[in-house]
């Protein structure tokens, strides 16, 4: 960008305060003068631009006929500044919308230049006691480049086109990095299904799978509350997480400085914390305390997450809300349905499913990321 501008300069180039009235004439845009309910009742593809600094000022789609054409500036009079936009598509005008209208053709990247130079011109400037009408708004001093006696319209496109450029490689840059935290959090290097996982699915999908019912204490057992912290005991500011029967953030009450009473080692790589109140299931995988109203959970086994994240899911599919504080009464009849094998566990299908539901989620926000990039680079472009 700072070369554009250095070259720019060399070969002659340099920016001039010039008032937006000599550049463009200002006028309302042509409306259908009809009710918010009769302009809206019919859903199209036709944008009507409103008295809005959101979403480029568009109002909704209608199938009506366009009143104006598109390469236009609107802005709006009843508002602040914020309502400049460039309109890259025909539209229908709104009461109070004004319409900017180059006295010279001015290409879409041009146009976008103007709008970013004209909304810094009017930053802060108006307000709906001083409002931005179409007389004020021409009287504007915006800065624009020239080269010799005219406007600089190449220096325009090409400085947008590098923004824009920019823009995008920020964007590929942020979808590759969430992309990389997604599989590090899930201890994957790829998210595209192995036979084994694509093969899981299917016999999931075609319900195929032999199920048998457990019960919690086939699975776990209820440790007793060592230490039972309370509001006025927590003593808070230390590293141990204090779980408690809240919805959110993991079941994490707060921290503690007080000895942890569970310790993760060898033996219990996991602990399930089951919050009486909330119906809650929250994974410790670090010591930690207690307060009221939980039962902490000790695997019989020690499951892997994935199992654990499992066996969790299918538990609390059963435990419908009461309306009441104890849903461990519920909870602990109930029957936990799991795959099995040979008479027992199939806990090596359970973690290839598992892992293959994973793949599954992040290729769908890959999908997403890809599928917002490529709708950025229509919009500006770049195609």
């Amino acid at each position: 960008m700072q070369k554009l501008k250095d070259d720019f300069t060399k070969a002659g180039g340099e920016w001039r305060d010039t008032r937006v009235g000599d550049l463009f004439e200002i006028r309302p845009t042509k409306n259908y003068g009809l009710t918010n309910q009769r302009l809206f009742e019919t859903k199209g593809n036709t944008p009507v631009v409103v008295n809005s600094s959101l979403n480029n000022g568009i109002g909704g789609y209608v199938n009506l006929e366009p009143t104006e054409k598109r390469n236009t500036v609107t802005f709006s009079d009843t508002t602040t500044s914020d309502s400049i936009f460039y309109q890259p598509n025909d539209f229908i005008g709104y009461s109070h919308v004004q319409g900017m209208f180059p006295f010279r053709k001015w290409s879409k990247l041009s146009l976008l230049y103007f709008v970013i130079s004209f909304r810094a011109a009017t930053r802060g400037k108006f307000d709906y006691g001083n409002k931005f009408n179409r007389d004020r708004a021409k009287e504007v001093i915006v800065t624009i480049p020239y080269k010799k006696q005219g406007v600089a319209f190449s220096y325009m496109e090409a400085y947008i086109s590098e923004l824009e450029a920019a823009y995008v490689s920020e964007l590929e840059a942020a979808y590759v990095s969430e992309l990389e935290a997604y599989l590090k959090a899930s201890g994957l290097d790829n998210y595209e299904l192995s036979n084994d996982e694509q093969a899981a699915v299917k016999l999931v999908s075609e319900n195929k799978i032999k199920w048998s019912k457990y019960k919690y204490n086939q699975l776990f057992k209820i440790e007793p509350i060592k230490l039972k912290l309370t509001k006025e005991n927590l003593d808070t500011g230390g590293k141990i997480p204090v779980y408690s029967s809240i919805s959110g953030n993991n079941g994490i009450m707060g921290y503690t400085k007080t000895s942890a009473t569970y310790r993760i080692n060898e033996e219990t790589s996991f602990y399930v914390v089951f919050g009486d109140h909330t119906r809650s299931f929250n994974i410790a995988s670090a010591d930690f305390c207690v307060m009221d109203n939980v039962k902490v959970l000790k695997p019989l086994q020690n499951y892997t997450l994935k199992q654990l994240l499992f066996i969790i899911s299918s538990w609390k599919k059963g435990i419908v809300d009461k309306g009441y504080s104890r849903h461990w009464s519920i909870a602990k009849d109930l029957k936990i349905q799991l795959p099995t094998k040979n008479g027992e566990i199939d806990f090596d299908f359970i973690t290839t499913l598992v892992v293959a539901i994973q793949k599954l989620v992040i290729k769908d926000v890959v999908l997403y990321a890809e599928m917002k990039i490529a709708a950025t680079k229509e919009v500006i472009g770049q195609n």
